[in-house]
This record gives structure tokens, C-alpha cells and sequence, in this order.
């Protein structure tokens, strides 16, 4: 994977690897965090 990712944009693609990952971080702990907060979703039919 990592040969790949410097095989087509070197520091570039290294740059773009972590940047994404702090992406999925932040949105994952976000969920998380809305998870804890509201463990039972109120249900109004």
C-alpha cells in the first residue's frame, strides 16, 4: 500500500494518507460521542 501511495505521489500521496485518516478519526469519535450521548434514541410515531 505504502509503495503504491509513493510510487504515484511520493510526499504528496504521504501527505494525503494522513490527512484523510485524521478525517475518518474526527468523524468516527464524533459518532462515538453522539452514540454516548444519546444511547436511546427517543422513537416518536
Amino acid at each position: 500500500m505504502w509503495a503504491v501511495i509513493y510510487l504515484m505521489g511520493g510526499l504528496q500521496g504521504a501527505i494525503a494518507q494522513a490527512y484523510w485518516s485524521v478525517i475518518i478519526q474526527v468523524v468516527v469519535a464524533g459518532l462515538v460521542l453522539r452514540l454516548s450521548r444519546w444511547p436511546e434514541p427517543p422513537k416518536e410515531r
